[in-house]
């Protein structure tokens, strides 16, 4: 006869599921209590393997974690935490296109990389004055090498991150 003994399983909270924003620091926010023993394995760099709370130090798009608790009955159960990364660039709503170094061009500023990216603008009437499919290039308040007329411009965003797609609309304002 064999006698098997259970136990409850820990008294734990653990996020199981996180949002992170890239380039910005992420610290987790899970209650386990001190006298369980933490092992975190994970293909990026966190700042402490063995603490409940550690800070993701490199982002790399990595989506899931792997999370071991050991009770103080030395029972061992794993969580899988999944990790949701996510860009949010600034997009300007006015830009001034007049030579002086200072908000010249529109483009959307991120630190992220951006797959796919196809940015449209429209003018007041639907028609399309400007597309660039790169990042770094953005509207220089010219149609067709003549100046665009002061006003509010449509325009339209869309890129890839993570094999997503997201996409950003509004106005953008020329100033002259």
């Amino acid at each position: 006869l064999v006698n098997i003994a259970t136990f409850p399983p820990p008294k734990v909270k653990i996020d199981t599921t996180i949002n992170v924003k890239q380039h910005q620091p992420f610290i987790f926010n899970n209650h386990i209590p001190t006298e369980y023993d933490v092992f975190w394995q994970s293909p990026v760099q966190l700042s402490c393997n063995k603490c409940p709370n550690p800070e993701i130090l490199q982002k790399s798009y990595v989506e899931t974690l792997q999370l071991s608790i050991r009770d103080t009955n030395e029972c061992i159960t794993n969580y899988t935490i999944h990790v949701n990364y996510t860009c949010d660039p600034f997009i300007p709503n006015a830009f001034s296109p007049n030579n002086d170094g200072i908000n010249d061009v529109f483009q959307i500023f991120s630190t992220c990389p951006y797959n796919d990216y196809n940015m449209i603008i429209f003018d007041r009437w639907g028609s399309k004055i400007f597309q660039s499919t790169d990042s770094t290039t953005g509207w220089d308040g010219l149609v067709n090498g003549v100046a665009a007329q002061q006003g509010a411009y449509v325009y339209f965003i869309s890129v890839q991150e993570n094999g997503k797609e997201k996409t950003f609309s509004g106005t953008i304002t020329l100033i002259r």
